[in-house]
């Protein structure tokens, strides 16, 4: 898997129970205007491994985060701070493309900051790289609890419904 990951953007960290593939999708900040801005994008594809099934999973984790700061040329002069930050684990499908103009940290005007990635890119490049090496893949921890809930709902629901259908049938709703 380093061999892979040496010829693309993604760096390969250890942790504890397999190791994480990393892309910085974005680090950038730039001025423009009103406003001093900064946005960081990362995924990383958490991969855990049982040695002795010879088995994977991969667990898709993406952090956002952007800031500005300056003065809000909307109204009488007054300084704004604001910032957000977002994070998802599990399966992500999606591909993300932007570009930010402004001025760059060189001087320079144009694109400071742009973008594009595939979600499924990082995990593909892992699950070749395990596959090639006869390991076989089994569904990550938050993807069996999102199943195991939804199958948990989908019973309550139908519950419900064949409730609410005998209590109507007998006049009493």
């Amino acid at each position: 898997m380093h061999q892979l990951a040496g010829s693309s953007p993604y760096v390969v960290v250890p942790a504890e129970g397999g190791p994480d593939v990393v892309l910085d999708a974005v680090d950038a900040r730039w001025t423009t205007l009103a406003y001093r801005r900064g946005l960081r994008k990362t995924v990383t594809h958490q991969v855990r491994v049982d040695e002795r099934a010879r088995s994977f999973s991969v667990n898709d984790l993406t952090r956002s985060a952007q800031w500005s700061v300056g003065v809000d040329p909307t109204g009488p002069p007054v300084l704004r701070l604001a910032g957000s930050a977002s994070f998802a684990s599990g399966r992500q499908i999606g591909f993300s493309r932007g570009r930010e103009y402004g001025l760059r940290d060189d001087g320079t005007l144009g694109v400071a900051a742009g973008w594009d990635f595939r979600m499924g890119e990082g995990r593909e490049l892992v699950r070749w790289a395990a596959r090639e090496q006869g390991w076989r893949e089994t569904m990550p921890r938050d993807m069996k609890t999102g199943i195991a809930v939804a199958g948990v709902t989908v019973a309550l629901l139908l519950v419900a419904g064949i409730v609410l259908g005998i209590l109507a049938l007998l006049g009493r709703l």
